[in-house]
C-alpha cells in the first residue's frame, strides 16, 4: 500500500509517499540554539543528513536529486504535553504550542479541539491539557540539559543504525 514507515529511532525518522508520488522524509537532526533562539537560516547539516538517510534507507535512490528541504524548530514543554490556553483582554485568543516532534498529528488534534471550543463545545481532553507548564532552566543550564539529552538520543540512534547495518549485511536465507 501507501503506508508510511517510521523507524525505531529516539528522534523521529519517517518516510512516506505524498499524493504526487514524491517521497517525503523526516529525519533526526535536532539541535538547540543557546537562549532558545530561532535563527532564520537554512540548516545545511540537516539537509546533508536527509540525503545520507535517503541513501541508507533506499539504496536504489542514492544520487537522486532532492527537490527541496525544509527545517524548523521543535516546540516542546518540559512535561512533553502540549501547551493550550487563552489570552487577550477578553480571553478570546486561543493558542497552542509545545506539541513536540510529532507536532503535525498533535497540532491537528488540538486544532480540532480548539475549533470545537470556538463552536461552544468544551472537549474534556482540551480541559485536561490546560495545566501549568513547568518552567525552563536558566541559561547556560538549559543549553547543557538539552544538549545532553539530544546527545544521548543521537548516541542511541547511532547504535540503532549500527545494529540495522549488521542485520542488512547478513545474507538472506
Amino acid at each position: 500500500g501507501r503506508e508510511g514507515l517510521m523507524t525505531p529511532h529516539w528522534t523521529m525518522e519517517s518516510h512516506r509517499l505524498t499524493a504526487r508520488n514524491t517521497l517525503l522524509l523526516t529525519t533526526k537532526r535536532l539541535g538547540y540554539v543557546y537562549g532558545s533562539k530561532t535563527p532564520n537560516i537554512p540548516d545545511d547539516v540537516a539537509y546533508r543528513e536527509l540525503e545520507k538517510t535517503l541513501g541508507a534507507r533506499f539504496p536504489t535512490l542514492r544520487g537522486i536529486g532532492i527537490q527541496s528541504c525544509w527545517s524548523g524548530y521543535v516546540s516542546m514543554a518540559y512535561d512533553a504535553l502540549p501547551v493550550v490556553g487563552e489570552t487577550g483582554t477578553h480571553h478570546n485568543i486561543l493558542y497552542t504550542a509545545g506539541c513536540s516532534g510529532h507536532g503535525i498529528a498533535t497540532q491537528s488534534l488540538i486544532g480540532h479541539l480548539l475549533a470545537e471550543r470556538i463552536g461552544g463545545i468544551e472537549h474534556p481532553l482540551l480541559a485536561a491539557l490546560r495545566h501549568k507548564t513547568p518552567k525552563t532552566l536558566p541559561e547556560p543550564l538549559q543549553w547543557c540539559a538539552v544538549s545532553l539529552a539530544l546527545g544521548v538520543a543521537n548516541s542511541l540512534d547511532e547504535y540503532t543504525n549500527r545494529k540495522a547495518s549488521k542485520i542488512e549485511a547478513r545474507p538472506y536465507r
